[in-house]
C-alpha cells in the first residue's frame, strides 16, 4: 500500500512538475511564422490562430503561399522568406539541410523531451525514427508526418452535364453517409471504368457541346495542374499503367527484361499520344501548363470542366473546395458529381497509385536560426495541435453547435459547408499530416472509410506494389541520392520540356521520340537507372535485409 502511495504522489509531482515547466516556458509572450496547407488562404485573427495564441501565449504569423504553386514555393525560400516552422512539402530534407542552410537539426531527445505523445506513436513503428537521419549527428533533419489507410485516385465528373447532353449514365448509386449535409443527394459513386476512348468520347462532349446550357463555348473536357502527377491528373498515367509517388519514380522492368524509368518506356510514348490528341483537339483545359493544384480545383469547382481528378480520402468535412465536392460546394442547386475509378487503356488494363507508400508521409521543418529554447516551444505547442484530444478536433472543425454539428452516422460534419482554412483557419495548424485514431475517425467519419472499402475492393490486385526506396540512409541510397544530385534536374529538365511540347502540339512525337531519348541519355539517364536499381525495396527495409 505505502509502495502504490509512493508511485502515485511521485506521479503527481511529474505532472506537477511538468506543468509548471509548460507554464515557465510560455511564461513570456513570444513569436512564430508558420505555414502548413491552406494558410495562404486563412483571414488574419482566425478562429483557430486565436485559440492557439491564447492557450501559448505566442502571436502566430502565417505564411502566405499556396504550398501546389513551385514558383511561389521556390520565391519563398530563394527570396529567405521561410517561415520558422511548418508542413512544407517538397522541400527535401537533406538538400534543405545540407546545401541549402535552410533548416535545422532537431535532436531525438529533444522531440522525445517536448514532443512526448508524437515520440510515443514513432516508437509503435520505430522504423520511422530511421527518416531523414543527419548521417554524422544522428538528429533529425525533418520530423515526418504519420497518416493512416492509403489515398488511390478516382475521377469526379460532373454528372448533371451529362444528364443535360442526354448521354449515356453508367448505372450509379448515392454516396453514402453524406445526411445533413449541403452534398446529400449532390454526390454519386458507380463502379463503371471508362476506356481510354470513352473518356475522349465524354471530354469532346463535355468541351464542345454546350454542356451547361448557357450557348457559350465556355467549358472544358478535363481540367489538370502542371505536375502532371497525384490528385488532379495521376489517373492519367494510371491508364497507361505508369504511376509517379513522391521522391522516387515507380518503375521496373519491361518486357525484354531491361529495367527503365518509366518517362523513357513505350507506355509513356503511348501516354504522350493520347494526350496530345486530347490537347489538339481542345479537350483539356489550355492553361493547364501554368495552373497550379489549387487553380485547377477552383476551374472545377467554378464549373469550367466538366472532369478533374480526386482522391478516395478526401472528405467532406475540411476539403469541400476540393474535387469532388467543389462544384456543388460553389453551386449547391444544379452542381451534381459522379465519381469513378480511374479509367483504362481500351484493352482494359491499368494500375492504380498507392499514394502512401508507408504509414510515414509529409515534412515539419524548422528554420536554420531557431534557437534551443524556441525549439522547445514550438515542439510542445505542436504535439499539443496533434494530440490533444479536443485540439484535434477544434483545430479541425472548431466549436460543436457553433461550426459543426455532430454526425449521428459517424464523424463530423461542417456546418454551411465551410471549407478549410479561409476565415476560419481550420485544418491550417492540424490537418491529415499527423493522424491518430481519433483525429482519423474524426477527418475520415464514415464516408471516407467506406470510400475506401470501396475502391480497394474495385482496384485490388491493381495496386502497384512498392519497388525502390530511398528513404532512409546506406551505401545504396547515398549513391542514388548522389546521382540524383548530378542527374536528377538535367534528367526531369529534358523530360518536362519535351512533354509539355509533344502535349501542347509544339514537338511532333513520332519524328522527335528516338532524339528525346538521346537527350535523356545525353543527360544522366543510365546513370540515374544504374543507381535506382541498386536501391532496396522497401520491403526489404521492413525485413531489415538490405
Amino acid at each position: 500500500m505505502k509502495k502504490t502511495l509512493a508511485i502515485v504522489l511521485a506521479l503527481l509531482m511529474l505532472v506537477s512538475c511538468t506543468a509548471m515547466a509548460e507554464e515557465d516556458l510560455f511564461a513570456e509572450p513570444w513569436t512564430l511564422t508558420w505555414v502548413s496547407w491552406s494558410s495562404g488562404e486563412i483571414e488574419d485573427d482566425n478562429v483557430a490562430e486565436v485559440w492557439l495564441e491564447e492557450k501559448f501565449n505566442v502571436e502566430i504569423t502565417p505564411t502566405r503561399i499556396d504550398l501546389s504553386n513551385s514558383e511561389q514555393l521556390n520565391l519563398m525560400l530563394a527570396s529567405g522568406e521561410m517561415p520558422e516552422a511548418g508542413w512544407i512539402i517538397g522541400l527535401n530534407p537533406t538538400k534543405a539541410y545540407t546545401e541549402q542552410g535552410l533548416t535545422r537539426l532537431i535532436s531525438e531527445e529533444m522531440v522525445r523531451k517536448y514532443a512526448p505523445r508524437y515520440a510515443a506513436e514513432m516508437d509503435k513503428n520505430p522504423i520511422g525514427w530511421q527518416f531523414h537521419r543527419d548521417p554524422e549527428t544522428g538528429d533529425l533533419m525533418a520530423l515526418t508526418g504519420m497518416t493512416k489507410g492509403s489515398a488511390k485516385p478516382d475521377i469526379a465528373v460532373r454528372l448533371d452535364w451529362m444528364e443535360n447532353l442526354g448521354l449515356e449514365i453508367p448505372e450509379y448509386y448515392p454516396m453514402p453517409n453524406l445526411e445533413g449535409t449541403i452534398f446529400e443527394g449532390k454526390i454519386f459513386r458507380s463502379d463503371y471504368q471508362y476506356t481510354a476512348d470513352e473518356l475522349y468520347d465524354l471530354m469532346y462532349a463535355f468541351s464542345h457541346n454546350d454542356p451547361d446550357g448557357n450557348g457559350a463555348d465556355d467549358t472544358t473536357g478535363l481540367v489538370i495542374d502542371n505536375t502532371y502527377t497525384g490528385f488532379t491528373a495521376g489517373f492519367m498515367q494510371n491508364m497507361f499503367s505508369m504511376q509517379y509517388n513522391g521522391s522516387v519514380e515507380w518503375n521496373g522492368y519491361n518486357d525484354e527484361g531491361k529495367f527503365e524509368l518509366y518517362y523513357s518506356s513505350d507506355r509513356y510514348k503511348e501516354y504522350l499520344a493520347y494526350w496530345a490528341k486530347c490537347y489538339a483537339d481542345d479537350l483539356i483545359d489550355q492553361e493547364f501548363v501554368t495552373l497550379s493544384r489549387s487553380a485547377a480545383w477552383e476551374k472545377y469547382g467554378n464549373g469550367t470542366a466538366g472532369i478533374c481528378g480526386s482522391m478516395t480520402t478526401i472528405n467532406p468535412i475540411t476539403m469541400t473546395e476540393r474535387p469532388p465536392f467543389s462544384p456543388v460546394n460553389m453551386d449547391p442547386v444544379n452542381a451534381k458529381v459522379l465519381v469513378l475509378p480511374t479509367p483504362t487503356a481500351n484493352d482494359g488494363s491499368y494500375i492504380s497509385q498507392n499514394y502512401s507508400v508507408t504509414p510515414f508521409n509529409y515534412l515539419f521543418h524548422v528554420r536554420e536560426d531557431v534557437s534551443d529554447e524556441k525549439l522547445a516551444k514550438i515542439l510542445t505547442m505542436w504535439d499539443f495541435m496533434n494530440f490533444d484530444e479536443e485540439a484535434q478536433i477544434f483545430l479541425r472543425a472548431g466549436q460543436e453547435g457553433v461550426h459543426h454539428t455532430k454526425n449521428p452516422t459517424g464523424g463530423y460534419v461542417m456546418m454551411n459547408g465551410a471549407s478549410a482554412g479561409k476565415e476560419w483557419g481550420f485544418s491550417v495548424y492540424n490537418s491529415n499530416y499527423i493522424q491518430t485514431d481519433l483525429s482519423y475517425a474524426f477527418v475520415t467519419s464514415t464516408y471516407v472509410a467506406e470510400m475506401q472499402a470501396w475502391i480497394d475492393g474495385i482496384y485490388e490486385g491493381k495496386v502497384m506494389p512498392s519497388f525502390k526506396s530511398n528513404l532512409f540512409t546506406n551505401e545504396a541510397t547515398e549513391a542514388y541520392n548522389e546521382a540524383r544530385e548530378l542527374y536528377a534536374t538535367p534528367v526531369s529538365t529534358v523530360v518536362s520540356e519535351y512533354r509539355t511540347a509533344v502535349v501542347t502540339g509544339e514537338l511532333d512525337l513520332e519524328s522527335t521520340w528516338d532524339a528525346y531519348l538521346e537527350d535523356l541519355y545525353a543527360n544522366g539517364y543510365q546513370e540515374l537507372c544504374d543507381a535506382y536499381e541498386a536501391l532496396p525495396t522497401y520491403d526489404q527495409f521492413i525485413a531489415g535485409d538490405y
